[in-house]
């Protein structure tokens, strides 16, 4: 699992243990004034919360869920037990397969079980094919990598942690312009993903002169 994956448990994860701190402090009104909340029991005291995974093929799942379970959940569950509120994190993980139309069925499988906030959508085609059924339903659906610009849309359930093709292609510009670099040599994979990726595009039709003079191999 790469930084951003690990980032997306954690971050979902947060969500909830933010969640729990934010119930205990006080809150400001209009005037100024404090007004604390009192309360008997804290409304998650003694649950369980569940947090989906959606890996995309099942050669990811014999990393992801030993680094979940082991490591990621541990941790989490740990500082929640330290904050007091006998609160505990659980991870339903599945594969997509490298099947959109799996990804969505996954999507469904946790609607069904009540779990409405999970990590997915891997691929771009994974999380736009989803979309639809997760807005409809109230779910959240965080996504460690999906990049397209297609998905940036406002008010939506998609929550994605990296930008755009459309943000990364000049910074990757100007990347290589601080480094000097004169050409560019890029790989890219022959398929419908790499052949139609618009990070590419935009490098070489909109942004970055060094594409004038490169060679492209496709794998």
């Amino acid at each position: 699992m790469n930084k951003t994956s690990t980032f997306g448990i954690v971050l979902l994860a947060g969500i909830f243990v933010g969640f729990l701190l934010g119930i205990n402090l006080n809150i400001q009104n209009n005037d100024a004034n404090p007004v604390t909340l009192t309360m008997g029991k804290h409304p998650l005291q003694d649950e369980t919360i569940q947090i989906g995974y959606i890996a995309s093929s099942n050669d990811a799942m014999w990393f992801t869920v030993p680094l979940v379970e082991e490591i990621i959940l541990p941790d989490i569950n740990e500082f929640s037990h330290k904050l007091g509120y006998n609160v505990r994190f659980e991870a339903m993980i599945d594969s997509a397969d490298d099947q959109v139309a799996i990804h969505l069925e996954k999507v469904q499988g946790f609607n069904t079980l009540g779990l409405n906030v999970f990590r997915g959508g891997p691929w771009s085609s994974m999380a736009q094919s989803a979309l639809s059924y997760v807005n409809d339903n109230d779910m959240l659906m965080v996504s460690p990598s999906s990049t397209s610009p297609l998905l940036a849309i406002p008010d939506d359930r998609l929550y994605r942690l990296c930008p755009t093709d459309l943000v990364q292609a000049p910074v990757l510009g100007e990347m290589w312009d601080s480094w000097g670099a004169e050409a560019i040599i890029v790989f890219q994979r022959g398929d419908s993903w790499g052949d139609g990726d618009i990070l590419y595009q935009t490098l070489k039709n909109k942004i970055h002169p060094l594409f004038s003079s490169k060679i492209n191999y496709n794998f």
